[in-house]
């Protein structure tokens, strides 16, 4: 009997666990009869070979039968329908999970304390450097950024209070295009204005809004970084901030990370109202991310270094680590979500146990390994799910150490539970 195999590179993705690409294997031998069409059901040659018992030669049969076997087709020629023979010990195409996108809206300090010495340079060109650093790595590639500032003029006259006045100098773009866009603004600016934090919030809570609006699939987050206690726009109070940062969070499901240049013990004429940890991380907690990130430019640790550490920390914790988009189909195909399959290796390569399809997340059991579901069932037909999502015990599994693979199978019958 001959084996059918097929392969393929597709859905090409990458994600926060070190994910790839994955290729498909082969299906199992083909059922129904050696090459000349002996067996149940004629299976020759035709794609879906409709003979009964017999000769089915290189063509149609005669017969009524079933339609023959040989491995799976991914994508059926006459319903569209993504489809295998479940019979086929099929391996279907697996791709290794995509997760979801994301995307990081800066809102930059550029007031004049930002030129306060840090060593034998200061704290925008310190930064400015380590942030042109993080959005031209390769590694960051895979994210999309953009980029605002705050505030708009030296005081007097004092920037807008207006927070339309601080939309986006650079949009929300993937790195891959939008790194150079990004380092040639900050080239472009420099730091002479007071704080006036407020609007600036205000508006990129805002803007982010809008755009996961847009993006919903993605997850976007709002990264505040600064070196002074609000000062401009009337009272303009870190009590403002907070809620405005708790508002984005709550309402809108916008987290707020906070980035502090503090320079603790240090005195600086343009700098004679330093934010104090408390009040960072009273708008970091409100903007649901718990703490505020703090680079000490009087460590001996090289502040540019740990600014870059910090924007890689926020990739890493922003980043939904146990969801993951749906395979797309060809063009003009359709995804048959009772064809789809959850998989991982652990960093040794070793494959972890069956990761059964549960349907919801109430149905998730840590007795039978976790398992997992979409974000809405696909039933009643129509219903289309956007993202997998696997069960608690399951992304505990996946997440507890850094070189795990998770895979998405499309084209074999989903595995449910044991009954």
């Amino acid at each position: 009997m001959r084996n059918e195999r097929m392969s393929a590179s597709k859905f090409v993705a990458t994600g926060a666990l070190g994910l790839v690409l994955g290729v498909a294997s082969s299906c199992g031998p083909k059922a129904g009869g050696d090459d000349t069409g002996n067996g149940p059901s004629g299976t020759g040659g035709g794609a879906a070979s409709t003979g009964g018992q017999g000769q089915g030669g290189s063509g149609p049969g005669t017969g009524g039968g079933d339609p023959g076997a040989g491995g799976f087709t991914l994508f059926s020629p006459d319903s569209g329908v993504v489809s295998q023979d479940k019979d086929a010990g099929c391996a279907g195409i697996v791709s290794q999970g995509e997760q979801l996108p994301l995307d990081l809206y800066i809102m930059f300090d550029q007031s004049a304390s930002m030129s306060c010495a840090v060593g034998s340079t200061d704290r925008w060109s310190t930064v400015k450097a380590a942030l042109g650093s993080f959005v031209n790595n390769p590694g960051a590639a895979g994210i999309a950024v953009g980029l605002a500032y705050f505030g708009t003029a030296a005081s007097p006259p004092g920037s807008s209070c207006d927070p339309a006045s601080y939309a986006p100098d650079v949009e929300i773009a993937s790195l891959s295009t939008s790194a150079a866009a990004i380092t040639t603004s900050l080239d472009a600016h420099h730091p002479l204005t007071d704080t006036p934090t407020l609007p600036a919030i205000q508006a990129a809570v805002s803007h982010a809004l809008t755009w996961k609006a847009q993006h919903s699939s993605h997850t976007v987050v709002v990264v505040l970084v600064t070196d002074g206690e609000p000062n401009a726009c009337g009272a303009n109070t870190v009590d403002q901030v907070v809620a405005a940062a708790k508002k984005g969070f709550e309402d809108g499901g916008i987290p707020t990370y906070v980035i502090g240049i503090l320079s603790p013990g240090q005195q600086c004429s343009l700098d004679p109202n330093q934010p104090n940890q408390a009040d960072l991380d009273s708008v970091a907690k409100a903007g649901g991310t718990n703490a505020a990130l703090v680079v000490d430019t009087t460590t001996q640790t090289d502040a540019g270094q740990q600014f870059l550490d910090t924007m890689n920390k926020i990739r890493q914790t922003a980043q939904i680590p146990c969801e993951y988009v749906i395979p797309a189909p060809d063009k003009g195909k359709q995804l048959a979500y009772d064809e789809v399959n959850v998989t991982y290796q652990d960093p040794d390569k070793n494959p972890g146990p069956p990761v059964y399809y549960v349907e919801t997340k109430d149905k998730c059991d840590p007795a039978t390994g976790g398992g997992w579901y979409y974000d809405v069932v696909p039933n009643p037909p129509g219903t289309k799910p956007t993202t997998i999502e696997l069960c608690p015990s399951t992304c505990t599994t996946v997440t507890s150490k850094f070189g795990y693979v998770v895979s998405v199978q499309v084209g074999c019958a989903t595995v449910h539970p044991p009954r």
